[in-house]
């Protein structure tokens, strides 16, 4: 999966990189990944200021490795610097956040249901042309949609 991650040329595979090294606690190559997206990519400045709260979020994590700690034991000032990612980011790493802050703090949110739009729906009805009956067995020759 590293190498996978490390071979591709997206922006996401970077992050995701990562965090495959966070997980199998290599937290060199795990910095060395992050500080190296601005040299590889041209960051737009919403971009420029995601990557800087994944900045922020790793630091945290490296925090808690480095004080032998895990996320149930964050202070105030942590748990501060937690709320400050989610309301000052989108996608993935807001929602990481949340679900860590909805498991170690007080915050609840409703993730909103989307529902399929049914209005639209409407069965596929075959017309068969060669119908043939081989010992019990149906076996349709050829079929076309209507």
């Amino acid at each position: 999966m590293l190498s996978l991650l490390n071979n591709s040329e997206m922006l996401s595979s970077k992050y995701k990189l990562m965090f495959e090294y966070l997980s199998v606690g290599d937290t060199i190559n795990a910095k060395y990944c992050l500080n190296n997206i601005p040299v590889q990519f041209a960051l737009t400045s919403t971009q420029q200021n995601e990557h800087q709260k994944y900045q922020e979020y790793l630091n945290i994590l490296l925090e808690f490795e480095a004080g032998e700690r895990n996320i149930y034991q964050a202070d105030s000032s942590e748990i501060a610097s937690l709320y400050a990612i989610v309301n000052n980011s989108k996608g993935k790493l807001n929602s990481m956040v949340k679900n860590i802050l909805a498991n170690v703090d007080t915050l609840s949110y409703i993730e909103p249901y989307i529902f399929p739009d049914n209005t639209k729906e409407s069965r596929v009805r075959y017309y068969y042309k060669d119908i043939a009956y081989d010992e019990n067995r149906l076996v349709v020759l050829s079929q076309s949609r209507i």
